[in-house]
């Protein structure tokens, strides 16, 4: 029972790691699930959304650090979109709210 669960890194080339980071675009972005089909919605800002959701989950599930360079180049996409007042907007096209640095996914 007291097995060494092995290092933090060993998750970051997990199975389930590297079917989240596939999908990780050049620039960092992850790309929004049905993104660009503007006749079923506005395609304003949803891969920040998305980006915002993956990061999470690396760090969460996967303990990411910013060593990871798949995190290292999320948060710089995320932080490429951050105003000078320094909130992140644009997941709800261009109006202001609370919740743009606020964290809140699900495991």
């Amino acid at each position: 029972m007291n097995e060494y669960p092995g290092s933090a890194q060993s998750l970051w080339t997990s199975a389930e790691a590297n079917r989240l980071l596939r999908r990780q675009r050049p620039d960092g972005s992850f790309p929004y699930p049905g993104g660009g089909k503007e006749h079923l919605r506005e395609t304003e800002d949803y891969d920040q959304l998305e980006t915002y959701r993956v990061l999470g989950s690396l760090v969460d599930k996967y303990a990411a650090t910013r060593e990871f360079a798949p995190v290292e180049k999320a948060a710089g996409f995320l932080f490429s979109r951050q105003t000078e007042e320094g909130d992140f907007r644009g997941i709800y096209g261009r109006q202001y709210t609370l919740n743009y640095s606020a964290q809140s996914w699900s495991s």
